[in-house]
């Protein structure tokens, strides 16, 4: 089976975990196995209790548990101030290929959508987001909202990810996110894919 396809069925199953951005309002992702590691992605909301407004602070967390059972500190990826109610959708995609970056994706609705991917390394702590909305912007026109499926990584390590920008917009395709070239190219059809780690004795 091609290793595309493989891609594919192996993160159908990864649905993201829907909100709104309330009072009290948790939701987890479905964890995600790593070489030595599992990993839940956590959105916690509350009132920001800003004077004479009424908006909704979102955090984004990682929670990550080490094979021997240990929990490393809670990584804190994203926090959003926007309108009350505001729909909100997290998934994560996976651990790359070697096991180092967890990779997933945010999306906010409201008065001021919020579309990113980020990456966490694992060796050093640090987390990058990619602002899709924005990225997109640049390609397609402003109502034309992006959608993001991560396939994997390049050999580089460049993410690989599969963008639509919806109807009448930019078709759907492989794009590579912050390569060497810029914050977002089109991967030609040679461009080769390391698959997501997945567990030996995952049969999805």
């Amino acid at each position: 089976m091609p290793l595309t396809t493989l891609l594919v069925a192996s993160l159908a199953a990864l649905q993201p975990a829907l909100t709104t951005c309330q009072n009290a309002a948790t939701v987890n992702t479905q964890s995600v196995t790593g070489p030595n590691a599992t990993a839940v992605l956590r959105v916690s909301a509350e009132d920001d209790h800003a004077k004479d407004t009424h908006l909704c602070l979102a955090d984004y967390q990682l929670l990550i548990t080490r094979s021997d059972g240990s929990r490393s500190a809670p990584v804190a990826v994203l926090s959003s101030d926007n309108d009350w109610g505001r729909n909100i959708s997290v998934q994560l995609s996976g651990f790359s290929h070697d096991g180092k970056r967890i990779l997933g994706i945010v999306r906010e609705g409201g008065n001021i959508p919020v579309q990113q991917v980020f990456d966490y390394n694992t060796d050093d702590g640090t987390v990058r987001l990619f602002d899709l909305i924005k990225l997109v912007a640049r390609r397609a026109p402003t109502k034309c909202l992006a959608s993001a499926e991560i396939l994997g990584t390049t050999e580089s390590g460049t993410i690989v990810s599969r963008l639509s920008t919806g109807k009448h917009c930019t078709k759907s395709n492989r794009w590579l996110l912050n390569s060497v070239y810029g914050p977002l190219r089109l991967a030609s059809k040679h461009t080769s894919i390391l698959a997501l780690y997945k567990p030996t004795n995952d049969r999805r």
